[in-house]
């Protein structure tokens, strides 16, 4: 019986090992889709080039900080944190 079964299971396995699935003939090559649908999603073509924030981002507080980072002006952590094992 088991060698039934690995006579039926040998020319699967041979056949997934034939070559890439994505370079086979007939295999759909998606070229600039992800590109065209986020074109399709905008409301304005030019938020392409520079976003728009939305209603109530914390995108400038975010921004801030990342700056102070880049500067070097990192606030300290606080003190509860910079403790081992709650010592």
């Amino acid at each position: 019986m088991r060698r039934i079964i690995v006579i039926l299971l040998l020319p699967l396995a041979v056949a997934a090992c034939d070559r890439e699935p994505f370079e086979r003939p007939g295999t759909l090559r998606a070229t600039g889709i992800n590109q065209a649908n986020l074109q399709a999603m905008l409301v304005e073509p030019d938020h392409a080039r520079q976003g728009i924030a939305a209603e109530g981002s914390p995108g400038t507080t975010a921004a801030d900080a990342v700056d102070r980072l880049l500067r070097g002006e990192r606030a300290p952590l606080p003190e509860s944190f910079t403790s081992l094992g709650g010592e």
